[in-house]
């Protein structure tokens, strides 16, 4: 699939076909999120659906805004605008799949000019673990302590699980007992409620948000690598290879069973497991690769040129800069 961008390490990574914009910063357009839907077989309904689960504290629009596929144009270096809109906007109740595309939000004909998706997505628990654990070390609170299982709610979930892993419904592997949603993360839940947001994070610190797992699911977990998505009949969605898991047991369909109260820790997780895999997405806002900052070689090219032999000429961001800096120069001669 040939690209009117440059694609970003996390793309690439992603193997990305569907690209959402954002007109929020008229006149450039940034990517907000993206599917592989190679890997996510999709309709177009349930892409707006999983829009308005990621979106959920901003409802009042989800329910009128529509994509369309977008062209874009040149606006210096690695940076876009929009050129024209082509073809109708995409019913939010469509059954067809999601094809792969370049698209934006609008609202009837008018481009959808707030925020939508974002520039990075959020940390996955794993990472966040890790980050509050390296603030400890740093002598600062210890972020973690709200998200620490406690022996008595471990015997609980222990108690009422029986030791049969929640995923899997096997009961002849180790396991080990998680939570759903880290308490400490709750008040991302409700990013608009500022108060009682220590409550918030007490409520979630119950056995209703944990449940036994396989051990070998533990870490995949834990960096969002799967989900449930409880209300498509507890269906078992996977947003990346297990391959790199190679004693982790292979995933039902569906989940076996649902602890009563259960529900709403899940919705948490499959919402935030969505935003780590489809938001951000735009080289603007990724740390560039040593030696591959776009501005560092653009000054490069104009201050004393460039070897066509070195490698870093025929990468991606290598030949964005080229074709700017040969754009930007034939404008200037066109002057003169």
């Amino acid at each position: 699939m040939s690209l009117p961008f440059v694609e970003s390490q996390r793309s690439i990574l992603q193997s990305r076909n569907f690209f959402l914009f954002s007109f929020s910063r008229l006149p450039l357009v940034f990517i907000v999120g993206g599917w592989n839907l190679s890997r996510h077989d999709m309709s177009v309904k349930q892409f707006y659906r999983w829009l308005d689960i990621m979106e959920g504290d901003k409802r009042w629009f989800c329910a009128h805004i529509e994509l369309r596929r977008i062209t874009l144009r040149g606006l210096g270096l690695v940076r876009y605008g929009l050129d024209t809109c082509e073809g109708p906007a995409i019913s939010r109740n469509s059954a067809q799949l999601l094809e792969p595309g370049v698209y934006a939000p609008y609202l009837g004909n008018e481009p959808f000019e707030d925020s939508i998706g974002a520039d990075v997505p959020p940390h996955t628990f794993a990472k966040f673990v890790r980050d509050a654990a390296a603030v400890v070390k740093r002598g600062h609170g210890d972020f973690n302590e709200e998200s620490k299982l406690s022996k008595s709610t471990i015997a609980e979930v222990r108690a009422r699980d029986g030791n049969v892993c929640c995923i899997t419904g096997r009961r002849d592997l180790p396991t080990r007992v998680v939570w759903l949603f880290l308490p400490a993360l709750a008040n991302t839940v409700y990013p608009n409620r500022d108060a009682g947001k220590r409550d918030i994070k007490k409520a979630y610190n119950t056995i209703d948000n944990a449940v036994t797992l396989c051990q070998a699911l533990v870490e995949p977990f834990m960096e969002n690598k799967f989900s449930v998505d409880i209300d498509d009949n507890k269906r078992i969605v996977t947003f990346a290879d297990l391959t790199a898991y190679p004693n982790a047991p292979s995933l039902p369909n569906e989940l076996p069973s649902l602890p009563v109260g259960a529900a709403q820790y899940w919705r948490a997780n499959f919402k935030r497991t969505l935003m780590v895999h489809f938001y951000g997405g735009d080289i603007a806002f990724e740390k560039p690769e040593p030696g591959l900052n776009p501005d560092d070689l653009f000054e490069e090219v104009a201050e004393w040129g460039y070897d066509p032999k070195h490698p870093k000429w025929e990468t991606p961001i290598g030949k964005a800069v080229l074709a700017e800096y040969e754009e930007q120069r034939a404008s200037l001669e066109g002057r003169s």
